[in-house]
């Protein structure tokens, strides 16, 4: 079987999978091995310990906030037991917290039995606690308890990561993915296929890429692709072109045909989208004519802006951390798209119908 080719942001996808499962393993251990030691303490002061009458110094109620699963701020009763004791003359503290139904019990007592380290007495705890801890779940519905924060936390980190460094990079074309009249984009979902009269644009179902790009690199036929893709094929005749527009930055060109019809052609990267509009114009109807546009900074940034301005003003008013997280991430994303459109101003083609005696975009694809 012949090896199957990566691209750039596909290898950079496994690292960073490689790197959340790692994250999540490594945090529910330490999560773990934290409870163990707790556990052990408990098991020692079980053993040895030494008893004593210690004084109730205060039983109250509390109000805690906290982040639900959904990211939302959330409320709830808390109770705590606050106690001293006495061991050779010092005095020692000790404070636990306790189920409403505990807190109930202990209303109106003066006194409660605590059991502590003969050489270390600070080590401490009532026994109540201590069976309840000896009496807490094995280890691994403890660490199926703590999975079940952890992992979906670094699924968001992965999706963050991926979001912020595994874009496939621009600037080069990756061996496996295109041929000369042919383009397979694994990041979108697309492969773009000039035909003799017609450019074929066929959308893949995500779960299928695999077995799509597969067939790609292995020189599986057009049929065979078209029933694995599990998408749909959208076939533009090039008679039937009326305007195409690409800016130099995206891997998007948008083509207009028919009758105000507008399609979103995607490639791998921009390299390869320049690499493919090479070839599109040997096919393209003479009455199209190519305008170069050279927008200023100001020009390439100022949607961003607007983007940056409301979404900054929508974080300072959002209090859901998820929904924060979300907004924070697309923030960062449009931050780095506008300083590299500062540096790098855009610079849009257009393959415009000369029979509209204009070179203005079409209302449709502005």
């Amino acid at each position: 079987m012949a090896k199957k080719l990566l691209t750039q942001g596909q290898k950079r996808k496994r690292i960073i999978q490689m790197c959340c499962i790692l994250i999540s393993v490594l945090a529910i251990v330490v999560g773990v091995s934290m409870q163990d030691s707790q556990l052990k303490q408990a098991q020692s002061l079980y053993l040895y310990h030494q008893a004593t009458q210690g004084s109730i110094t205060d039983l109250y109620q509390d109000v805690e906030q906290y982040q639900g699963r959904n990211g939302k701020t959330k409320t709830r009763d808390v109770y705590y037991l606050r106690y001293d004791f006495s061991v050779a003359n010092q005095v020692y503290f000790g404070e636990i917290a306790l189920t409403a139904e505990q807190y109930t019990e202990f209303a109106g007592q003066q006194q409660l039995e605590i059991w502590y380290q003969a050489t270390d007495p600070s080590i401490n705890m009532a026994p109540f606690k201590i069976n309840e801890q000896l009496t807490s779940q094995s280890t691994v519905r403890r660490a199926l308890r703590l999975a079940m924060f952890i992992i979906p936390a670094t699924v968001m980190l992965y999706y963050l990561l991926t979001l912020l460094f595994a874009r496939e990079p621009k600037g080069y074309l990756p061996e496996g993915f295109y041929s000369e009249n042919s383009w397979l984009d694994v990041e979108d979902g697309y492969l773009v296929v000039l035909n003799e009269q017609c450019l074929s644009a066929l959308s893949i179902h995500k779960k299928h890429l695999d077995e799509v790009q597969h067939l790609y690199q292995n020189q599986g036929s057009w049929e065979q692709i078209l029933a694995a893709s599990h998408g749909k094929l959208k076939e533009i005749p090039y008679s039937d072109i009326t305007c195409i527009k690409s800016d130099h930055s995206s891997d998007v060109i948008a083509i207009e045909y028919g009758v105000e019809q507008v399609a979103r052609i995607e490639f791998l990267n921009p390299t390869v989208k320049a690499h493919a509009l090479v070839r599109l114009q040997r096919y393209l109807p003479q009455r199209l004519i190519l305008n170069t546009h050279h927008f200023s900074r100001l020009r390439s940034i100022r949607n961003s802006l607007i983007a940056i301005v409301v979404l900054s003003l929508l974080l300072a008013w959002v209090s859901e951390l998820w929904l924060s997280v979300i907004i924070a991430t697309i923030l960062l994303v449009i931050i780095r798209h506008t300083i590299s459109r500062w540096f790098d101003p855009t610079v849009r083609s257009l393959w415009v119908d000369l029979k509209c005696g204009s070179l203005k975009l079409p209302p449709s694809m502005r």
